[in-house]
């Protein structure tokens, strides 16, 4: 006999005799003896700890209170009476900011020179290579496989 039958036999009794002892105890245990589902846990109490007390919070119009301290609050002034100045000032001040990180982009750009004049979109391309790279008005297209190049 192999190794892993007398392994498969021996676990199969074992779990039989395991299983067999928890049914009769289940059956035969004591009948008074009922199992809770409460979980209870038995904590020390000394007088040597403070018990925590609740602080009472209120607000008010000026600022809130908390326990015996009171904090005073202000809301800050609209800086411009007029919404539709400070939304034109706004606008103004961001097309400013835009031009002048523009500028300074174009400072630091390079001239390049575009090696693709005729480009195709998705659809045309899709179209040239199921027409095996006649696409309407333009030249043919030819492909190179990139093999080739390595």
């Amino acid at each position: 006999m192999r190794a892993f039958w007398i392994f498969a036999i021996c676990l199969t009794v074992a779990y039989i005799i395991y299983y067999a002892v928890t049914i009769v105890r289940d059956l035969y245990g004591k009948p008074g003896e009922k199992k809770s589902d409460e979980e209870t846990f038995e904590v020390a109490s000394s007088d040597d700890e403070q018990e925590e007390a609740s602080v009472s919070v209120a607000e008010s119009e000026t600022g809130f209170s908390i326990g015996d301290e009171s904090f005073e609050t202000s809301i800050a002034p609209d800086e411009s009476a007029d919404g539709e100045e400070s939304e034109a000032d706004r606008e103004k001040n961001s097309e400013a900011a835009f031009a002048k990180r523009k500028a300074q982009f174009e400072s630091e750009m390079e001239d390049t020179q575009p090696c693709f004049s005729d480009t195709y979109d998705h659809e045309e391309l899709r179209m040239a290579l199921m027409n095996k790279g006649i696409s309407g008005n333009r030249p043919a297209l030819k492909w190179t496989s990139a093999i080739d190049c390595l």
